[in-house]
């Protein structure tokens, strides 16, 4: 059943974020650059900012479930504390706390579970530090562009990636090479891992269907969810 609306966007959205510690604290980012901070409880935003010169491509809570990061079409990657923007919002000079350069372009982020540590992804998949300018480190293994990244909620050391070759690939970020990889027969666009049982994690596909997998058996699909009526 319908529930409600949230509204204050003037473009369409292009990402979200919900908070990993507190269930009323979402973010969403739109084409337009805008990041809205929203309080589901109340329905209302409850501050907006300016962050990116053109499309907002991700968003994700760091691990104290209040602070977070965006990235853009700009290349840029923000840190924002969320006291200061709840402080400074409205201030036309008011600038993210931190902002991280990336060389290459980016198409999604997400921060790790305890660690404060995030990783990139676009044409390589970037594991960033809060204290380094500069990647600690980036992979490239000769696939076409990452789309998303997400950290396993349990395995620190864990990533999961879709690509533009139609892969999902399983990473091991303290080696060289991908642990696990699978190719389907069309282009998965997003990833989520579940949270109560970290080995599956479901990938929305274009074809309209998303797919469950085991992680421990890549070549089997779980389960199929349909009903969608375009890519997911």
């Amino acid at each position: 059943p319908f529930v409600g609306v949230l509204t204050g966007h003037s473009d369409s959205i292009s990402a979200f974020a919900k908070c990993r510690t507190n269930i009323t604290q979402v973010a969403s980012g739109s084409y337009d650059g805008e990041i809205r901070y929203w309080d589901l409880a109340e329905r209302r935003t409850i501050f907006n900012l300016n962050a990116h010169n053109g499309i907002v491509r991700g968003l994700t809570f760091c691990e104290d479930g209040l602070n977070f990061l965006s990235c853009g079409s700009d290349n840029k990657i923000n840190y924002y504390r969320f006291h200061d923007c709840l402080e400074h919002y409205t201030d036309p000079e008011f600038a993210p706390t931190n902002i991280f350069t990336s060389k290459t372009v980016l198409t999604s982020i997400d921060h790790h579970y305890s660690q404060r540590q995030f990783a990139t992804s676009g044409q390589y998949v970037q594991i960033w530090s809060y204290e380094r300018s500069l990647p600690i480190q980036s992979y490239d293994w000769g696939a076409d562009s990452i789309l998303k990244v997400r950290y396993n909620p349990a395995e620190p050391n864990l990533v999961g990636c879709v690509g533009l070759d139609r892969t999902i690939t399983l990473y091991d970020i303290r080696g060289q090479t991908a642990i696990a990889k699978n190719a389907m027969k069309n282009k998965s666009m997003t990833l989520a891992w579940n949270p109560m049982e970290p080995i599956n994690f479901t990938v929305g596909n274009d074809d309209s269907n998303c797919y469950t997998f085991d992680m421990r058996k890549l070549d089997i699909i779980k389960m199929i969810h349909k009903d969608h009526i375009g890519a997911v």
